[in-house]
């Protein structure tokens, strides 16, 4: 949806970048796309593990995207960013498959099944439905301060994202 909806909101939310600037924005969202796909994956299968009691590899496999990316860095100044982004991707289909692989090795796999909903579950999803617009309230501003710093000079949004990280 986001890759569809690009040629809408890229302009807009980089209004301040060059063509140049727009162009590589789009390339990088188009190697993160299936980034997105992985980590839900992912998020999934180690929330399965931890229920089950297998902590420490559920809370690990996270850090296999920052070595995938810290392994593609020295190549950075022949491909640009767009081999940071790989990185990420690569590292993400390495998560997902060591937490499949740990998840098939238990034995227990996933399993779906309804008899019905309970009160309990019904419950949760009228709980869920605030919870989930706050969380859109909360990212969208995000995405609209750095639209705004994008604006401005170069490396605003850097410095953005450097006082976000300090506060």
């Amino acid at each position: 949806l986001m890759v569809f909806a690009s040629p809408i909101f890229l302009p807009l939310m980089g209004s301040g970048f060059t063509v140049d600037k727009i162009n590589i924005t789009k390339g990088l969202l188009l190697v993160l796309a299936p980034y997105t796909v992985f980590a839900v994956i992912s998020a999934v299968l180690g929330a399965v593990l931890t229920a089950r009691k297998h902590f420490a590899l559920a809370a690990s496999t996270p850090s296999l995207i920052s070595v995938m990316t810290l392994v593609f860095l020295p190549y950075a100044s022949q491909f640009g960013p767009y081999v940071l982004a790989a990185g990420m991707v690569f590292g993400a289909i390495l998560e997902l498959g060591v937490l499949s692989f740990s998840l098939w090795r238990t034995d227990a796999g996933i399993q779906f099944a309804v008899d019905g909903i309970e009160q309990d579950i019904k419950d949760l999803f009228s709980q869920l439905v605030p919870t989930l617009a706050g969380t859109l309230l909360v990212s969208a501003s995000t995405v609209i301060d750095r639209s705004m710093a994008a604006m401005f000079a170069s490396g605003s949004v850097a410095a953005l994202v450097y006082g976000e990280r300090l506060v």
